[in-house]
């Protein structure tokens, strides 16, 4: 059975090598033709400079039961990079405001290959960091415990 969390039937944006978009296909189909997509990273600290680590969920194709960063999400069809984190932030980890806005870094090509998973995972990524001292962070099906800050 297919993990909720690597939903094949996802539809992202193809891109080119400039990050310009071309089509539009589904996430099965992209991570099996390794083609070129968007995601964004989100990396939260708290005032104390301690980082929310996630650990991923066993039913995740890639990584399982792998410590991950705070959030990591696909860009869906005609998303801003911005928008897609403040959504996984809300979606993965309950997180509905940041503290202060988001520090965006510019995109970056990462491409990688993952054989064991038939997933070539070429991705422009987008990095965010922000601050969060608020209330409680939870687990969702994207994870398996609850995130935890650490050092």
């Amino acid at each position: 059975m297919m993990a909720v969390a690597d939903a094949e039937t996802e539809l992202l944006d193809v891109v080119d090598e400039f990050n310009n978009v071309l089509r539009q296909e589904l996430r099965g189909v992209v991570h099996a033709q390794g083609l070129l997509h968007r995601a964004v990273h989100v990396v939260v600290f708290n005032s104390t400079e301690q980082v929310l680590l996630q650990k991923r969920s066993a039913m995740k194709k890639l990584g399982p039961n792998c410590w991950d960063l705070s959030c990591a999400e696909h860009l869906v069809v005609g998303e801003s990079y911005e928008k897609a984190a403040v959504r996984g932030l809300s979606e993965e980890l309950n997180i509905k405001k940041p503290e202060c806005a988001l520090q965006l870094w510019e995109p970056m090509l990462q491409l990688m290959d993952y054989p064991q998973a038939d997933v070539k995972d070429n991705e422009f990524i987008s990095m965010f960091a922000t601050l969060y001292d608020g209330g409680k962070v939870l687990a969702t099906v994207m994870s398996a415990h609850l995130p935890h800050f650490l050092l």
